[in-house]
């Protein structure tokens, strides 16, 4: 059994003491009013971390001003009538057994006047190229009123009972773009020089700190590098981090990017885990123990988390998508329950993705997450006790088998191929994804340690249904794949995007193949396909390619497709396949394409409703996922748990 010693040692954080070395990193929520006002949900989504015993909680960034407003449904900390909701929220999270920190948040010109009503305000008047709205250059007369909001915050917070306050400092968010040579370009005593950029931040940690005291505990959350061109990079980091420490911080919080960069800011599974552990590590060497330093960034394994503290590398772990797959992360791992931890696997669907289009957030693998008012914080067992059938075992048929079975349903669940998992066995094979297979394998071995009986190879037919007479079937069929009716659609050489992934053919000797959809899954196939050095053709029917596929992964597998040479071809619908030869339409134009030695079709998925009929008409019947509507892996596995929570 894994011992976690340095994990689960208590810290000390200036005055204040941690019960372990695991903190939850600030994320956007949505969870509040338009006000700004804690609600039920917002504390019940952070007692639900401090109930999984994460040590010290870190809030999603409180906007100190109205014109540093960034979500529709943002937390505030900007004026007194809020203390009310912002105490509540503290105390309950102490009831529950964590520390917790509020961070203060101005977003400068990383907003849009339509969520501020305000005009968006940075250091220069350029805007950020990921919000594209132009703010005003902040004159010199009102610094002293934008400071003076992060100190009257840091009040509120430490009356409302929070163990300190973190700045958020990086990510490109307001005090960030005062220290950016990239963001900063004015040219009185803010400007310039790294001493003059540093000169917001300083006073804006000196005017907090005359607020709260000197035993209040600070945080500064930095962005070690801003991978932009032009941007803050190391060297001026550790001089700032120096910096910081002399003027009275208690920790150091490494993270890294602005939203330009916004891939390597929230980081998606096609980079790499731990992602920013080196620059945590030359951070904390920089500082020789003077204050504690901790680490964000795609930490969602406990033992490489215990590593990076055994290392050296941090002294504490930020987990936050990892604590929103499971809140129960550090309890699991203290109790050597490592199998039973749901992994985040970086798909940003719930959480970022849905938080750039100004909705709450989610996880694709976590119903719970953020409905923990509604449901509770665990799966209670029902009333009144079912047979429940589970026809498909894709990941929305077994997460509706899990929920069935924890609510103390007898469930039986039927797979039409040999292995569960549908298209998450797909999913994880293009490059970078392997990830998705950790969420299967979670599905899989709860499903394993509870009591369902699981058939697999086996088409499942009225008599079938009829054998095990169940009070409710949840049909989680999946799709079919659409092909395009079109001449030579039924040539050897044409495959599609699943059954090249899966092994079931393969991409034929010839080095030129053509993909006809772009979308996620054709992005995939030809990036996949590109990889293996083949010269790969994209043809999309839309102008945009990519379209269905999330802000920063998208960034990611956009430039990935590029570097390795993928062909991209929008407005283009494939008419005919003759041998190889591809005739497709431009604008009204034919187009050839010779030599193609496998035309791989990723053109949409059908839902699989073959059984909906006959089954109805005997049968509670609830469908789910893509056999109701073809749409993402989330939908699938929230239905998958809504519908079995609800029988």
């Amino acid at each position: 059994m894994d011992s976690f010693e340095n994990l689960f040692k208590p810290m000390q954080i200036g005055q204040l003491r941690v019960a372990n070395r695991i903190m939850m990193a600030a994320i956007g929520t949505n969870y509040s009013t338009p006000e700004g006002e804690v609600t039920e949900r917002l504390v019940d989504f952070f007692r639900a971390r401090a109930r999984g015993e994460t040590g010290l909680i870190v809030t999603e960034g409180a906007y100190v001003t109205q014109s540093g407003k960034e979500c529709s449904c943002q937390l505030g900390i900007h004026k007194d009538e809020l203390l009310p909701g912002l105490k509540e929220l503290a105390d309950k999270v102490h009831a529950d057994g964590a520390k917790i920190f509020i961070q203060l948040f101005h977003a400068g010109r990383q907003t849009v006047s339509a969520v501020t009503g305000l005009d968006v305000l940075a250091p220069s008047p350029i805007p950020c190229q990921a919000v594209q709205e132009m703010p005003r250059q902040i004159a010199k007369d009102e610094i002293p009123q934008l400071i003076d909001a992060f100190g009257r915050a840091a009040r509120r917070a430490q009356k409302a009972g929070f163990d300190g306050v973190e700045l958020l400092v990086g990510h490109g968010h307001l005090i960030n773009q005062f220290l950016s040579p990239y963001s900063n370009k004015r040219e009185d005593e803010y400007g310039g020089s790294l001493e003059n950029r540093m000169r917001f931040a300083l006073e804006v940690l000196a005017c907090v700190r005359e607020a709260v005291g000197r035993d209040y505990p600070i945080s500064c959350r930095i962005s070690a590098e801003e991978y932009v061109e032009g941007g803050l990079e190391m060297e001026e980091s550790i001089a700032f981090a120096r910096r910081l420490v002399d003027e009275g911080i208690e920790l150091l919080h490494v993270s890294g990017a602005t939203y330009e960069s916004g891939p390597m800011m929230v980081p998606p599974m096609l980079l790499p885990q731990n992602i920013f552990a080196e620059k945590a590590r030359e951070l904390k060497k920089a500082l020789a123990g003077r204050v504690p330093v901790a680490v964000a960034g795609r930490i969602k394994d406990p033992r490489r988390a215990e590593d990076l503290i055994k290392e050296g590398k941090t002294d504490l772990v930020a987990l936050g998508r990892a604590l929103l797959a499971d809140p129960e992360f550090p309890r699991k791992a203290r109790e050597g329950r490592i199998s039973e931890i749901r992994k985040c696997i970086g798909c940003n669907q719930g959480c970022m993705d849905r938080l750039l289009m100004q909705k709450d957030i989610t996880c694709l693998g976590n119903p719970l997450c953020g409905r923990e008012s509604e449901y509770g914080y665990e799966i209670e067992e029902a009333a009144a006790k079912k047979k429940v059938l589970v026809i498909g075992g894709g990941p929305g048929g077994m997460e509706a088998a899990r929920t069935a079975s924890l609510r103390g349903h007898e469930v039986l669940l039927y797979e039409r191929e040999k292995q569960l998992g549908g298209k998450m066995l797909p999913a994880a094979v293009p490059p970078g994804k392997a990830e998705v297979g950790d969420l299967r394998v979670f599905l899989i071995e709860q499903l394993t340690k509870l009591p369902v009986k699981v058939v697999t190879g086996h088409e499942v037919d009225l008599h079938t249904v009829e054998k095990f007479a169940p009070d409710a079937v949840i049909l989680a069929a999946g799709s079919k794949p659409l092909f395009p009716k079109i001449p030579g659609i039924e040539q050897e050489n044409v495959a599609h995007a699943d059954d090249i992934l899966s092994g079931e053919k393969q991409l034929g000797l010839g080095e030129r193949v053509l993909v006809v959809g772009g979308g996620l899954v054709g992005c995939e196939i030809a990036n996949f396909a590109a990889e293996q050095g083949k010269n790969v053709y994209l043809l999309e029917m839309l102008a945009e390619i990519g379209a269905d596929i999330g802000f920063f992964y998208k960034i990611l597998l956009m430039t990935r497709m590029q570097e390795r040479g993928v062909e991209l071809h929008p407005e283009t619908t494939l008419k005919e396949i003759k041998g190889n030869t591809v005739i497709a339409e431009h604008r009204g134009e034919d187009k050839e394409f010779e030599n193609i030695s496998t035309v791989v079709i990723a053109a949409g998925y059908e839902p699989d409703r073959g059984l909906l009929a006959s089954l109805a008409e005997k049968y509670e019947v609830f469908s789910i996922g893509d056999c109701k509507e073809v749409r993402k892996m989330l939908e699938a596995i929230h239905e998958g748990f809504e519908c079995s929570f609800r029988l």
